[in-house]
């Protein structure tokens, strides 16, 4: 369940900055500079990939010592990917929108691959 709403939430948060970033013009080309959004992409996608890299490193020490870091994960790698691809949208395909999107990629892929493998029963 927590799981789920993080993941709503990362959603609701990329929506969020999107609707507020698009006041910036829209660029005809190729953007001349890395914008707001390939900066958020990177932020997001570099937190992301970090909590989750420490809640794997912390998971098998105790119970439930990693789950915060693997809710911040879900919520800032799904709102890494969705901003991402948004600015891929807008032409902006400099350095920050590739790397956060790919950072935040790694464990996006992660969680919908254990999400899929537990609602297919993969686990027991």
């Amino acid at each position: 369940m927590l799981a789920t709403v993080s993941f709503v939430f990362g959603i609701l948060l990329a929506t969020i900055v999107l609707v507020v970033v698009r006041r910036e013009p829209e660029v005809v080309g190729a953007a001349p500079k890395p914008t707001t959004l390939g900066w958020c992409t990177l932020a997001f996608g570099l937190t992301a990939i970090t909590a989750f890299a420490v809640a794997m490193w912390l998971t098998p020490r105790s119970n439930n010592s990693g789950l915060g870091l693997n809710l911040i994960s879900i919520t800032l790698a799904f709102a890494a990917v969705v901003i991402g691809v948004g600015n891929l949208i807008r032409r902006d395909r400099h350095w920050p929108t590739w790397v956060g999107l790919v950072a935040g990629l790694t464990p996006a892929v992660f969680w919908i691959a254990f999400a899929a493998g537990n609602i297919l029963s993969f686990g027991e």
